[in-house]
């Protein structure tokens, strides 16, 4: 027996054994070396009634005959053990109830380094190992089989089905224990009611049925792929009954559907799970899906029946190439079951879905289901696709919401959606929440977001960029009276380069909050039978507004909104404190305007109408027209009222293009066909070329209740007087026929009218007049009595040094007496002589000047009252020279004075209501003059003179042209300008009583000045030019009266008043201050 122990050596020659043959020999047998055969019983066994333990290293057993009931070897009982090592076990598949292995009642059995070829392993209560094993069978049931509380161990092992056959390499229940480590099958698996882990395995199954099932068990996968390589249907991993599955990092493969999750719960975390023809995922009643970090593959993705999923950082890709499914989708989330709680919910966290069929969707909840969604992105290629999908069903009992934030939504096909939210049969409102959410879509007909049958959506920080031919931002449908279609966008970005930007269908409620919306085609286009209110609110809207012949479309425009559009067919528009750019021909029925309408200002565009068909109203609105300026004829845009003007409206217009003509009637810009209560008043200037419009309701001899701009003004007729009979005495006896009295006067005739004049013009010519006039000057302005001081010998020098100022106010008329202007200028020269030549008897001199003035001028018209003011800053420098025939005060003598001066100037004209103008002007000027003093009278005290004078001076200062800023240039002309004087001074010369030495003359002096040239302002433009010129009579008289001294013999002052007139309105009224030093 001690020999046994060590080795056994059977022959496989047909020998029989009993199953108590090895009992009693040793508790524990070691059997090494040589095969076994039984036709019967079990080669190995351990029990009750066998209580030793059996160690098996190497070896071949055969059980190759097919009527034997027990297995190959066989543990049963609590403690019993067989470990085998490095054997082959081969069992007949002909008898589909051979086992190989059969573990019951708290037996251990492990396998080390096997080979079972056919056969199973049964495990009931107990432990089963299986380490570096592998297991080789063509029958098709259960390889492997745990149950009730049994526990299995596995490491490194396969189960291999040969000749393609289906079977479950594993199968559990009743409370196993699980822990399989580098697993690697063929067969499926059915794990039920146990619990444990698999990690670092392979199941690559191919049937139609499960590759591996988890019945009610909680299990921890890691690492592992379970494939099902069934061509045309099976599932890879399907969970039922209060399953919950653990699985990080692995693969889930199948045709059919991937993952099946029934009232159960799977976590996955890098997972890559993929359905090349069905669901990727399932998963349904009640059951819990969380995924991260994993990518899932197929036809169609995650299908969620009343389930709560989970999804972060998950990229979801639909493509069944080489042809991709229709009508599939990324995620579908639904609650049909109507359950309450974490069901029927999505909470999705950076995901990715593409989807690449048509009809598709890459996300939808449905049947009351409630998503929200974080960073996702959503790409979908097909024609109809859908990137997001909100709608209801028939019978559910809770309405289906949507939160979306921080997404991009990208469509490429034809009549697909970005965003579509829409309601069911079962009346629930549907409603979606956007916020930073960015849809973009490409493909003709297609809509960013979609708003049908009732539903409701709000969106902020919305972002849309769509680029397809007819395509919508906005696609309202089939809205009802009792559920309209709710949209509310705010801060959003909205763009259409080449389609639309709402359509309007059935009943529809839309505000646009502080947002942008640029569109191509329509920014609204409702159709027929349509009920749309549109309320853009501090919105920046492009694109034209359109109604149906038979729709209702209300338009409010407010707080600071700016359209930019046609608006045709509207029943009412509202405009509240925004701006409204007309681009072409509108009409609404009804329009309030408290805030700006204006035609857009393109060149050329003048000839549009806005037509109001019923009332028009306005709150101190703005409206701008464009009108071609001329005569009554002229081009322009027009606001036509069928019905009643109420209200103020501000009235600008600007000239595109018109030249200035003058009118009869006028440009009609306002017509009204009912009660013309409202009132009409012009913001702005209007003029061109010098012309200036003003605005009067009715026409010249009709007042039709039509407004008119027109360029000419009609004087009121005076009131005439009643005739008076005037007949002659009565005579005695009274005349036989008795005569007829003749009244008298006549009434008045009714004035012509006349051209206006902005008064601009009167502005650049008296502009030109001050540079030509600042620096003029007299021998005795610059010197006063110049023989006051003098060399006091021949040939002596005595250097002067000279100072004056003057200043004076100009009144006078231009533009044929409709402007007045006046002037008001201060001029301050300096000089003194620089050569002198005495002979004893006549005296030279010869100096220098310079100066500086400052003009302000203001024109103003008689019959608009509108005024242009400007300014002139004047400097210059030049020569004089003056001969005296004598030097002698008291004698008679000539004088000749000349000089020669250069002039620059800065201008600034500024209109009412228009910019200022800058330019300049420069140029020569030039005098010569001449006159004889003699001497009348002498007196105790003083003596009497009289001085005749004769002047010429000339003037060539010419201003650079002037663009106006409003199409036209302006020049000063290029005359120059000749002026002569002719005049007398008379004086009395004394001297003071207290000091001989000091001598005054006072003096008066009258004149008669002759201008050869008017000042004049050309206004040149495309079609020719129109010269406007001052009102000044050529022929002026001044009266001048001063006093000149000498207060010692170096030292003296003048001073004088001057005023100057003529008979046309003009005056000049001066006062001129100097002295001068003798060194």
């Amino acid at each position: 027996m001690s020999e046994l122990k060590h080795h056994v050596r059977i022959k496989a020659d047909g020998v029989k054994f009993k199953k108590r043959y090895l009992a009693g020999l040793v508790s524990t047998l070691l059997i090494t070396g040589y095969p076994l055969s039984s036709p019967a019983a079990p080669l190995f066994v351990v029990d009750d009634e066998h209580d030793q333990n059996l160690e098996i290293n190497g070896g071949t057993y055969d059980a190759a005959f097919s009527d034997w009931a027990d297995a190959v070897i066989v543990a049963n009982g609590p403690g019993k053990k067989i470990n085998a090592s490095d054997i082959t076990i081969n069992t007949s598949d002909a008898a589909l109830d051979n086992k190989a292995v059969s573990v019951e009642n708290g037996a251990t059995v492990t396998l080390n380094n096997a080979t079972i070829n056919g056969g199973y392993l049964r495990s009931s209560g107990s432990t089963i190992k299986l380490n570096n094993s592998e297991i080789n069978t063509t029958l098709g049931s259960n390889v492997l089989s745990v149950s009730d509380n049994s526990s299995l161990t596995l490491d490194n092992s396969s189960i291999n089905f040969v000749n393609d056959q289906f079977g479950y390499a594993l199968t559990t229940s009743n409370g196993v224990t699980l822990d399989i480590n580098r697993l690697t099958t063929n067969g499926a698996l059915y794990i039920a009611d146990a619990k444990g882990s698999l990690d670092n395995s392979e199941i690559n199954h191919s049937s139609i049925f499960n590759a591996m099932g988890v019945d009610n068990s909680t299990l921890a996968i890691t690492n592992s792929n379970v494939v099902n390589n069934n061509t045309d249907s099976g599932t890879g991993l399907n969970l039922t009954n209060n399953s919950k599955v653990n699985f990080q990092h692995g693969t889930i493969k199948s045709a059919g559907k991937a993952l099946g999750i029934i009232a159960s719960e799977f976590t996955g975390n890098d997972l890559t799970i993929t359905s090349a023809q069905h669901r990727a995922i399932e998963a349904s009643q009640l059951s819990k899906l969380t995924l991260n970090n994993s990518t899932i593959n197929g036809t169609i993705g995650i299908y969620a029946n009343s389930s709560e999923v989970n999804l972060t950082d998950v990229n979801i890709l639909l493509d069944a190439s080489p042809t991709p499914i229709s009508y599939g989708w990324g995620l579908w989330l639904q609650n049909v079951q109507n359950c309450t709680g974490l069901c029927g919910t999505g909470t999705i966290t950076r995901t990715r879905i593409e989807t690449k069929g048509n009809d598709a969707y890459g996300m939808s909840v449905s049947a009351g289901a409630q998503a929200t969604a974080d960073d996702l992105t959503v790409i979908t290629h097909g024609n109809k696709s859908t990137g997001v999908n909100l709608s209801g069903s028939d019978t559910s009992k809770a309405a289906s919401t949507l939160t979306l934030t921080n997404s991009n939504i990208t469509t490429y096909g034809n009549e697909a959606h970005g965003v579509l939210v829409r309601n069911g049969h079962d009346k629930k409102v549907n409603h979606a929440e956007l916020d930073s959410v960015t849809i973009t879509t490409s493909g003709e007909y297609s809509g960013a977001l979609g708003i049908w049958e009732g539903a409701s959506l709000n969106a902020s920080n919305l972002t849309v960029n769509n680029s397809g031919i007819n395509s919508d931002i906005f696609y309202m449908r089939d809205g009802s009276a009792e559920m309209r279609n709710q949209l509310t966008v705010e801060n959003g970005t909205l763009e259409n380069t080449e389609g639309n930007g709402i359509y309007g269908h059935g009943f529809s409620d839309i505000l646009l909050k502080d947002s942008t919306i640029t569109v191509k085609g329509k920014l609204l286009n409702a159709v027929t039978g349509s009920d749309v209110k549109l309320d853009l609110d501090h919105v920046t809207a492009k694109g034209n507004i359109t109604a149906a012949e038979v729709s209702n479309a209300n338009i409010k425009l407010l707080n600071s909104s700016n359209l930019t559009g046609t608006v045709t067919g509207v029943n009412s528009f509202d405009h509240q404190g925004s701006v409204w750019t007309v681009t072409g021909d509108s009409d609404v029925k009804t329009l309030r305007n408290a805030g700006e309408i204006n035609f857009a200002d393109t060149a050329g565009s003048a000839g549009r109408t806005l037509t109001v068909k019923g009332d028009y109203v306005s709150d101190g609105g703005m409206l701008t027209l464009l009108t071609r300026l001329g005569d009554d004829d002229s081009l322009t845009d027009r606001l036509v009222v069928e019905g009643s003007t109420a209200g103020k409206t501000n009235l600008k217009i600007i000239n595109d293009g018109g030249l200035g003509a003058e009118t009869n009637n006028g440009i009609k810009v306002v017509m009204v066909g009912g009660e013309s209560n409202g009132l009409f008043e012009l913001n702005n200037r209007v003029g061109y070329g010098g012309y200036e419009y003003l605005l009067y309701k009715g026409g010249v001899t009709d007042n039709d209740g039509d407004w008119y701009l027109r360029s000419t003004y009609k004087p009121e007729a005076p009131d005439p007087e009643d005739p008076v009979p005037n007949p002659d005495p009565t005579p005695n006896p009274g005349p036989d026929p008795i005569p007829t009295p003749n009244p008298g006067p006549s009434p008045t005739p009714s004035p012509d009218q006349i051209h206006l004049v902005e008064p601009e013009v009167g502005a650049y010519i008296g502009n030109q007049a001050i540079a030509n006039q600042m620096f003029y000057l007299r021998l005795r302005d610059r010197a006063g009595e110049s023989l006051f001081n003098q060399p006091k010998a021949v040939g002596d020098f005595a250097s002067t040094m000279w100072l004056r100022t003057e200043g004076g106010q100009t009144r006078s008329r231009a533009a044929e007496q409709q402007l007045k202007v006046r002037t008001n200028a201060a001029v301050t020269q300096l000089g003194g002589d620089i050569v002198q030549y005495n002979n004893g008897e006549s005296l030279l001199r010869v100096g220098v000047l310079g100066g500086y003035g400052d003009a302000h001028l203001n024109s103003h018209s008689v019959y608009t009252g509108y005024k242009a003011k400007s300014r002139v800053k004047g400097y210059s420098a030049g020569l004089y020279a003056t001969w005296h025939s004598s030097q002698d005060l008291e004698q008679n003598g000539m004088y000749v004075d000349g000089w020669l001066q250069h002039g620059w100037f800065d201008n600034d004209v500024t209109g009412d209501g228009y910019s200022t103008i800058s330019y300049k002007s420069k140029g020569f000027s030039a005098s010569l003059e001449t006159g004889y003093s003699l001497r009348l009278a002498d007196f105790p005290t003083a003596s009497w003179f009289i001085q005749p004078q004769a002047q010429l001076s000339w003037s060539g200062i010419h201003a650079d042209d002037v663009n106006d800023k409003r199409g036209s240039t302006i020049n000063s002309g290029d005359q120059d300008y000749w002026q002569t004087r002719l005049g007398v001074r008379t004086w009395l010369r004394g001297t003071s009583p207290v000091n001989r030495q000091q001598i005054f003359q006072p003096f008066v002096e009258l004149n008669w000045l002759h201008n050869t040239e008017a000042y004049e302002a050309d206004y040149h433009f495309a079609a020719g030019s129109r010269r406007y010129t001052s009102s000044t009579a050529k022929d002026v008289g001044e009266f001048k009266v001063g006093l000149e001294g000498k207060l010692m013999d170096n030292l003296s002052v003048w001073g004088n008043v001057a005023h100057r007139f003529d008979d046309d309105n003009y005056s000049y009224t001066a006062g001129m201050l100097g002295v001068k030093y003798q060194f």
